[in-house]
């Protein structure tokens, strides 16, 4: 009697390390999904804190139209062949660096900005996103108080994790 339970205990026992292995592989992914999510909201409020900053200052010294915000769009043909996550983390990716390298715009007078001075500094420039290295280039720049940017990445270097 005893080593038919040891048995059956052991199939037990394997099924439920079979069963939670199952469960950590499904809600890995959304973990990977939700841990970007939560990196894009906290890149968000801090952009959102510079910026507050950088208007109250912009707004104590005049009251003229100025840049309150950067904002980047990828075109759609830059995602194809990319998985979900993929095109999440170069989205990501892309915001960060283009908010980073176009901050010193934001704060400033609307009609003070030179059109052609955006492409310059954004075209060209290498992007890495999970292993993948992207070139991108603008497409459209529209100035505002939000200055809109509308670029694509081509892939140079795809991953080989597949």
């Amino acid at each position: 009697m005893i080593p038919g339970m040891v048995r059956y205990l052991s199939l037990l026992l394997i099924g439920i390390l079979m069963g939670s292995g199952a469960a950590n592989m499904v809600i890995g992914d959304q973990v990977d999904y939700l841990t970007m999510a939560n990196k894009n909201l906290q890149d968000q409020l801090a952009e959102r804190e510079y910026q507050l900053q950088k208007l109250n200052d912009a707004f104590r010294q005049k009251n003229t139209r100025v840049i309150t915000t950067v904002e980047a769009y990828l075109s759609a043909d830059s995602m194809e062949g990319l998985t979900e996550y993929d095109q999440l983390s170069l989205q990501l990716e892309a915001n960060k660096k283009i908010k980073e390298w176009l901050s010193p715009l934001v704060g400033q007078d609307v009609n003070s900005i030179d059109g052609l001075l955006i492409p310059r500094i954004v075209d060209d420039r290498i992007l890495q996103a999970e292993g993948n290295k992207y070139r991108i280039k603008t497409h459209l720049v529209i100035i505002n108080e939000k200055i809109s940017l509308y670029i694509k990445a081509t892939i140079l270097k795809k991953d080989s994790r597949e």
